[in-house]
């Protein structure tokens, strides 16, 4: 009988905390308990209040572990909601041999992709690469290939594209994590890159998509071409902003502002019936108020178009610095996701801003390895980060500080190398 492997996956966002139990039994998943609870200590401009956000996780590990029990994990994969994610093209070469070729090995292939992104001691805001995804290898500056395995070569380079956090951020919470899971490898994730994955399919990825990340407090652009992430933008407007407008113009509160346009909000100007009344109270609590269902979409379309139109502006931007990796034209689909991707309307205004083909993707309309779970998991386009982080390849061996100073270093020379980033 296949061995099961039981898996926690967090997802920390600005709105919500949400948590996985998973059992990998072979190559498939199912989804055996879920949980989420408003985000604490943190918000847009990041980490406030440590005491509350770690009540938060705190909360949400519990109520998983009142399903499954206690340690009920042997991997745990984590992602977290910040602004400092980038993609960038990296290349490194290594000499193998000055006169003999030499065989590729797999060591050797993954030393070269170990060097990339090396971090320098005098940068200023240093980060870690959490992903790597080659695009292609050149032998003896002469022939490219996509897999240099036991080929002979002189020299070898590799060109790809990497996924990068800002150290700082990472280590406060790489820091809070261990204290929940201190015996625990933890694998950190990048949010939006793992959604990106799993509500594309492989046909979309190969011929150029751009995928919306709609969160609460960003729109993070994606740019998939070839199959490979080749840019990460994010916008620093989200759906709070949405919530915010209508607060201020029906003159109520920010949460009975979100409980009318979670009942009620459409993201384009033909609501369904535009003379319906939609009632609500004011900002005493009590004074009953009223508007039509047409008003209230004027006001979500007029701000989720400003966000779309910005996140247009800047796909087509990152896309333009490509034309050297892909030469075929603008990608022509566009998949939203995440918490804002649940808007009705959403997609009649994001095709007439992107003139293209644009659809809402969930976990269940991917290509990707089989997930079983319930219903408002699987077909929520909230969870698609947190699910789609139980698959994206993370960067092998990749050292934190903490274990860089563990490392043992064969000479003198290492250290300095390691203390000053040389090559």
């Amino acid at each position: 009988m296949p061995k099961k492997e039981n898996i926690l996956v967090l997802d920390l966002g600005t709105y919500g905390i949400k948590g996985l139990a998973v059992q990998r039994i072979a190559d498939r998943y199912e989804v055996v308990a879920y949980a989420m609870v408003r985000t604490r200590g943190m918000d847009w401009s990041g980490l406030k209040d440590v005491v509350a956000l770690r009540e938060s996780i705190e909360s949400v590990i519990m109520e998983l572990e009142d399903e499954m029990g206690r340690d009920f994990y042997q991997k745990v994969r984590i992602c977290f909601s910040d602004s400092s994610y980038a993609v960038s093209m990296d290349t490194k070469e290594v000499v193998l041999d000055s006169e003999n070729p030499v065989e590729i090995t797999q060591e050797i292939q993954e030393e070269l992709l170990n060097n990339l992104g090396k971090e320098s001691a005098f940068e200023t805001d240093p980060t870690l690469m959490l992903h790597i995804f080659p695009m292609q290898y050149v032998i003896d500056d002469v022939k490219v290939v996509v897999n240099p395995l036991e080929l002979e070569a002189k020299k070898l380079a590799v060109e790809a594209f990497t996924a990068t956090v800002s150290a700082s951020r990472f280590n406060t919470m790489n820091q809070l994590i261990s204290e929940f899971l201190p015996a625990v490898d933890n694998e950190f994730v990048v949010p939006s890159l793992a959604a990106g994955y799993v509500v594309t399919t492989e046909a979309e990825r190969e011929r150029g998509v751009f995928v919306l990340d709609f969160g609460h407090s960003f729109v993070n652009v994606l740019g998939f071409v070839n199959s490979i992430p080749v840019f990460h933008e994010t916008v620093p407007i989200g759906f709070r902003y949405v919530i915010k407008d209508v607060s201020r113009v029906l003159n109520t509160s920010i949460s009975e502002a979100e409980r009318i346009i979670t009942s009620k909000g459409f993201a384009s100007m033909n609501p369904p019936d535009p003379s319906e009344i939609v009632e609500y109270y004011a900002l005493d609590g009590r004074t009953r108020r009223a508007t039509t269902l047409r008003e209230l979409a004027i006001i979500i379309y007029a701000r989720t178009r400003e966000i779309l139109n910005k996140a247009r502006r800047v796909a087509l931007e990152a896309f333009s610095s490509l034309s050297r990796v892909y030469s075929e034209g603008v990608p022509t689909s566009v998949v939203i996701t995440g918490g804002g991707a649940k808007l009705p309307g959403l997609t009649d205004t994001a095709t007439d801003v992107f003139k293209s083909f644009v659809r809402i993707g969930t976990a269940n309309t991917g290509s990707h390895i089989p997930i079983e779970g319930p219903d408002e998991v699987i077909n929520n386009s909230a969870y698609s980060a947190v699910i789609g982080a139980l698959t994206v390849p993370t960067r092998a061996g990749m050292a934190t500080p903490e274990k860089r100073r563990k490392k043992k270093r064969s000479s003198i020379l290492d250290f300095f190398r390691e203390l000053f980033g040389w090559e």
